[in-house]
């Protein structure tokens, strides 16, 4: 028994094209969270931030990402997520949708998540996105006034003591 190489595994999941030494990909199904059948036609989407620094004008980030569509057998793969980079994936198809589910795209470049869609909560309760986390540099300073994006959730920035606490309703 032999495990495939990376190459082989990209070509695979993504085609005849060259297999880069820089990024990798994730796969897995779409199902319905209740039947367990396989969708086809779900749309499935990665998405991550690209940071970089500039003397003049400090950190930016640019909100980078891709998205595919199921095939009929209900798989997908999303090819060229860089190496290092934490990653959010979600499926939806009409009305249903699945979790955010994060990943670190790091050593292992190959990543599978099986993406389970279910349908919206019929008793009218409003669902309740939170993000809480606290800020701190190298040297364990407060980052103060860091702005934080994630979906999902309105735009926020930390406190004098790097704390940040957000929520919204949907």
């Amino acid at each position: 028994m032999s495990i495939p190489s990376f190459a082989t595994l990209w070509r695979a999941a993504c085609g005849n094209r060259h297999a880069p030494t820089d990024s990798g990909f994730v796969y897995g199904t779409v199902r319905d969270s209740k039947l367990l059948e396989v969708i086809s036609g779900a749309d499935v989407g990665v998405s991550w931030l690209d940071l970089s620094f500039d003397k003049k004008t400090g950190v930016s980030q640019t909100r980078m990402g891709g998205a595919v569509r199921s095939d009929p057998t209900g798989a997908y793969a999303i090819c060229g997520i860089p190496n290092g980079t934490g990653i959010q994936v979600r499926a939806t198809f009409h009305s249903a949708s699945s979790p955010y589910v994060d990943l670190t795209m790091g050593a292992l470049r190959v990543h599978r998540r099986d993406l389970m869609l279910g349908t919206p909560d019929s008793s009218g309760a409003a669902r309740v996105e939170i993000v809480i986390g606290e800020m701190y540099g190298a040297s364990g300073q407060a980052i103060v006034n860091a702005r934080i994006i994630t979906d999902g959730v309105p735009e926020t920035r930390s406190d004098s003591k790097g704390r940040l606490v957000r929520g919204s309703s949907k």
